[in-house]
């Protein structure tokens, strides 16, 4: 999980970076794509984990996910 996490964050690194470009708006809407569809998987990923080690908050972290990806797939559909 460590290691997906880390390339969540260089995924948000380089878009933090792509939209402090002037011509950074191409390769922004295309990390955030890789973003949205990389957390789907991870998150997916990590649900499968929690239910195996019977996560105690599993419902919360869930719910969690879900709120994320939806603001995510909002900003897709209004970039």
């Amino acid at each position: 999980m460590e290691a997906e996490h880390q390339v969540q964050i260089r995924l948000l690194t380089a878009l933090r970076e792509a939209l402090g470009k002037p011509q950074g708006r191409d390769a922004a809407r295309v990390l955030l794509r890789q973003l949205l569809d990389f957390s789907e998987a991870h998150f997916v990923s990590e649900q499968i984990l929690m239910r195996q080690h019977a996560y105690p908050g599993y419902e919360g972290h869930v719910a969690e996910h879900d709120r994320l990806l939806e603001e995510m797939r909002q900003i897709v559909l209004e970039w």
